[in-house]
């Protein structure tokens, strides 16, 4: 599976509203962040307060599902703003892929291609 689910860079996929709370794990550090939407090829947080990042910078982004062990996914920082923190998603293997879509199959509101 290539690096972006199958789908070529720079392609949009449909995104979905959560009302979700999430864990990003950059270095030795974990911090609590409220999902803006999600998609499978990435996902947009509100900011948290007290973290730095950059853009380009390797995180862990981490998200519950129910009855399962949720999905774990590999992400680089693609934007920061004031009002939102936006991750695009790497490595996407087949069990993140699959939690990623337990998530949006049970709690997403569709948006539609978004950007």
């Amino acid at each position: 599976m290539s690096d972006f689910g199958g789908q070529a860079p720079g392609m949009r996929r449909s995104r979905s509203t959560l009302d979700k709370q999430a864990r990003l794990l950059v270095g030795d550090s974990a911090f609590v962040c409220q999902i803006v939407d999600l998609s499978l090829s990435g996902v947009r947080l509100e900011p948290v307060s007290g973290l730095q990042l950059s853009v380009g910078q390797p995180v862990i982004f981490e998200v519950p599902t129910a009855g399962s062990a949720g999905a774990s996914v590999e992400a680089r920082v693609s934007r920061i703003s004031d009002d939102v923190l936006a991750l695009r998603f790497e490595h996407l293997n087949r069990s993140a892929e699959n939690g990623l879509e337990a998530v949006l199959a049970r709690q997403g509101r569709l948006l539609g291609a978004l950007e």
